[in-house]
């Protein structure tokens, strides 16, 4: 089986996109739908503008995070609501995959960590990629 995957752009809609200065003492980002990506103090070395934009396709969800290669000292926390997706799981599974600036395709994002409640999941991003988020 292949970490990679294909992804059309069709059918892609787009939520939102916000920037932001994030200082050396952290910062969060608030998206649509209570989606917030929270920049821990100590995770970047000097201030940085940020900028995530944030998609929709069927059962997943796409954040393209800017500017690309950014490495956090501390990972950045994202945090989806479960109400993000039509249907309710109650052990719902998040399939991670990221795609790097270097490379088109899709790989499974394995250093990328997650837990979920009913109500929520929590991510630990540790550099901007564009990440793609499939529940099931």
């Amino acid at each position: 089986m292949s970490n990679q995957k294909r992804l059309a752009s069709d059918n892609l809609i787009i939520l939102t996109q916000q920037t932001k200065l994030i200082p050396s003492e952290g910062g969060t980002i608030n998206l649509a739908d209570g989606i917030s990506l929270v920049v821990p103090a100590g995770a970047l070395a000097s201030p940085a503008e940020i900028c995530v934009a944030l998609h929709r396709r069927d059962d997943s969800i796409l954040f393209h995070f800017e500017p690309h290669g950014t490495v956090f000292k501390y990972p950045a926390q994202l945090t989806i609501p479960q109400t993000c997706w039509a249907e309710s799981s109650h052990n719902p599974t998040l399939h991670t995959y990221y795609q790097s600036y270097e490379w088109s395709q899709w790989q499974l994002a394995s250093f990328v960590t997650w837990y979920g409640t009913p109500e929520v999941f929590h991510i630990q991003i540790p550099h901007f990629s564009s990440y793609y988020f499939i529940r099931r």
